[in-house]
């Protein structure tokens, strides 16, 4: 938890000024504010300012608490960040799946199909949306050389991910 001293190097000046002109502008006879930083790892994110129309100063509990819910705001404004971060990068990736001139599928860890390219469809003739979900043997139904089903027996495909790899230390 943060304590005077680390508050006191984020002041905002002419602090009850603004309280002021907040005031007036709003038309609420506001009497108390108090600024608190929103702060990620020392860096200034943002102000959290509380407002009281009460005489009644703000306690150093209330401070407390007031910084205790500052902490929180500034990792749910992070996390909210590095949600909409996650959220552009994969745009961007799946623009990537969709617009490849390969065929592309992803499959879950029970060989269903999670992603289905618009060249994988036109290669196969199955839309991506009747692939989607349905198990990779019966979108593909991969055949041997010799015409044996490959799918029922020995999926190349789940086979390769089955094999241990050596993994040098």
């Amino acid at each position: 938890l943060r304590g005077p001293a680390q508050l006191s190097s984020w002041q905002i000046p002419d602090l009850y000024g603004r309280l002021t002109r907040v005031s007036q502008a709003a038309g609420i006879p506001l009497t108390q504010v108090i600024a608190l930083p929103l702060l990620i790892e020392e860096q200034l994110t943002g102000v959290l300012y509380m407002f009281r129309v009460t005489g009644i100063a703000f306690s150093a509990n209330d401070q407390q608490i007031l910084a205790s819910f500052a902490d929180q705001a500034a990792i749910a404004i992070r996390n909210a960040r590095l949600y909409q971060e996650v959220l552009t990068e994969k745009s961007r990736l799946d623009a990537i799946i969709e617009n490849s001139a390969d065929g592309v599928m992803i499959l879950d860890r029970d060989c269903r199909v999670q992603v289905f390219n618009r060249a994988l469809s036109r290669m196969t003739g199955w839309r991506a949306a009747e692939a989607i979900g349905k198990n990779c043997a019966a979108v593909l139904n991969l055949q041997s050389p010799q015409g044996a089903n490959l799918c029922g027996t020995r999926c190349p495909m789940v086979e390769q991910f089955a094999q241990p790899t050596d993994h040098p230390d």
